[in-house]
């Protein structure tokens, strides 16, 4: 079970900068919807006849043509609560992982935590690590490695 957890911490580590990208991309989705165009459809619908030509009057709508495009857009409606649905599920589930990694984190020791930020979150190198926290290679890696066992505890723990 603990190399199971293990993998699914270091995934969610590795795979930080992308979701955090995915849920800004949700969420830009959320704020500016597509919506699907019912009343350019339904005109066209009203002035449209069945074998192609077009522009009948008015008084010659049928009323099937009227129950099409009524439907059409109940359709179109439902088509797009369902799909602010599924991003807003969607959205929630990234922000839960992000959230609850990041609170994870702030549970650690200060040099923990600092080695979690910075390799996983800011994507710096050793090199930048090791100037920034002023340690010799081998502690940071050891401190990296203690601090992925400090998460993976927190996680087996919440399971």
């Amino acid at each position: 079970m603990y190399e199971t957890i293990k993998k699914e911490v270091l995934d969610l580590l590795g795979a930080y900068p992308s979701t955090k990208k995915k849920i800004a991309l949700l969420r830009y989705e959320l704020e500016h919807p597509q919506q699907i165009d019912t009343n350019a459809l339904i005109e066209s619908l009203t002035f449209s006849h069945g074998d192609g030509e077009s522009v009948r009057m008015p008084s010659h709508i049928s009323n099937k043509t009227m129950f099409i495009a009524m439907n059409y857009q109940e359709a179109a409606h439902k088509i797009e609560h369902e799909a602010l649905d599924d991003i807003s599920s969607r959205l929630y589930a990234l922000e839960y992982q992000v959230n609850k990694l990041h609170h994870c984190v702030s549970l650690l020791e200060d040099r923990h935590q600092a080695i979690i930020t910075l390799f996983f979150f800011e994507r710096k190198t050793w090199d930048e690590i090791t100037d920034t926290l002023g340690l010799a290679y081998r502690t940071a890696r050891k401190l990296k490695e203690a601090a992925i066992d400090e998460l993976v505890a927190m996680y087996a723990f919440t399971k």
